[in-house]
């Protein structure tokens, strides 16, 4: 069943939630809690208040960790075992 879970919150994050607006944009918000979501179906765990901004992909989405209160920036590219702990937060790609 966790298989399937997460093949279809990938599915919906990719093909839909990653090009709804960053956090910072009017509606934003909207956009930051389906993408908030959608990763907690994806990662292995998944903390309280994160922020995973638009365009953020994730080549091993099993294998990250987020914590409590932090954030994922913009066009962020993550790969292999990722941990990210409580209050972090990723600035934007640039």
């Amino acid at each position: 069943m966790k298989k399937i879970t997460r093949l279809i919150c990938c599915v919906l994050y990719y093909g839909f939630a990653q090009w709804l607006p960053g956090s910072f944009m009017p509606g934003g918000g909207i956009g930051k809690g389906i993408r908030a979501l959608l990763c907690r179906g994806m990662f292995v765990s998944c903390g309280n208040n994160v922020n995973i901004e638009c365009q953020a992909a994730f080549h091993s989405g099993r294998k990250i960790s987020l914590g409590n209160n932090s954030g994922i920036g913009v066009r962020a590219d993550l790969s292999g075992t990722v941990i990210i702990g409580n209050d972090v937060m990723m600035g934007a790609d640039c």
